[in-house]
């Protein structure tokens, strides 16, 4: 067999599954069903289908979903919300609320699966940062609306003896 008449009854073969497949697909139209239910699910992929998917998987991530700048802005004001000047040059000292703003923080980005927040690159990651976000604002640990912790009792305003003697 030549190859012309190989391309040639491969052609036909092709021209005739087409016309085949359109006619499956007219038929399921008209009776408004879905041809996905009908249709054999295939339990493995070829390994190079696979391998191209993760590839353009990792390119549309990349070029088209990030942490948008209104939800970075919104999630620094917040963790800064309670902190002072002098707490960058006393983080020991820092106000509770902070400290335990940035943990539930922490704890967030961990169950994305990132260490920071430019690490998200997906829509879902997006989504379900944003999510949480909404969470911990409403949050209300009886301490207020958006608090974790209670505020610090001030130094020396407590009602204990002093030995004063007053």
């Amino acid at each position: 067999m030549s190859l012309e008449a190989a391309i040639e009854k491969l052609t036909a073969s092709v021209d005739a599954n087409s016309l085949l497949l359109q006619q499956v697909l007219a038929a399921d139209a008209a009776n408004g069903g879905d041809a996905s239910e009908t249709k054999p699910k295939r339990t493995t992929k070829p390994k190079e289908d696979a391998a191209a998917k993760g590839k353009e998987d990792a390119g549309k991530a990349d070029a088209a979903t990030s942490v948008p700048d209104d939800l970075k802005k919104a999630i620094a004001a917040w963790l800064g919300e309670f902190a002072k000047e002098e707490d960058k040059a006393n983080p020991d000292g820092a106000h509770p609320e902070v400290v335990a703003r940035k943990a539930a923080l922490k704890k967030a980005f961990e169950g994305l699966g990132v260490a920071k927040l430019p690490e998200i690159n997906t829509a879902e990651g997006v989504t379900k940062l944003t999510n949480w976000f909404e969470k911990a604002k409403a949050v209300d640990k009886g301490h207020g609306t958006g608090r974790f912790v209670a505020d610090p009792a001030p130094a020396g305003d407590d009602d204990e003896d002093d030995g004063l003697g007053v």
